[in-house]
């Protein structure tokens, strides 16, 4: 099967339960998403290769975005954990370009 690189963002949706409001309710569910992170799923569970790249904060909610990924059987070593993946506050383009390469490195795009 092939492999398949998604970059982005995942999204944490907190859900009330039922057809409550949220001021009606003391917990919620934790839905992860976002479009990215539900094409690297979906290319999973069809059997591929799928990574997904992304850098999120190192805590617990981080964690457990990246423990839902794992779930599914999405690769996450190119998941930077509050990591000196991208230091500055903006991204510089040998930053990216050194992500893109470590990336190809590792799935074999070189040519």
């Amino acid at each position: 099967m092939s492999k398949i690189v998604t970059l982005g963002e995942i999204m944490l949706r907190l859900s009330p339960q039922g057809s409550k409001r949220f001021v009606q309710v003391d917990s919620f569910d934790v839905i992860w998403g976002g479009g990215e992170a539900n094409v690297a799923v979906s290319c999973a569970n069809y059997g591929h290769d799928a990574y997904f790249v992304s850098k999120l904060p190192a805590h617990e909610i981080g964690q457990a975005a990246v423990n839902a990924l794992r779930r599914y059987g999405v690769h996450t070593d190119y998941v930077g954990m509050g990591s000196k993946l991208f230091p500055k506050e903006k991204v510089s383009a040998a930053d990216w370009q050194y992500v893109t390469d470590k990336c190809r490195e590792t799935l074999g795009y070189y040519k």
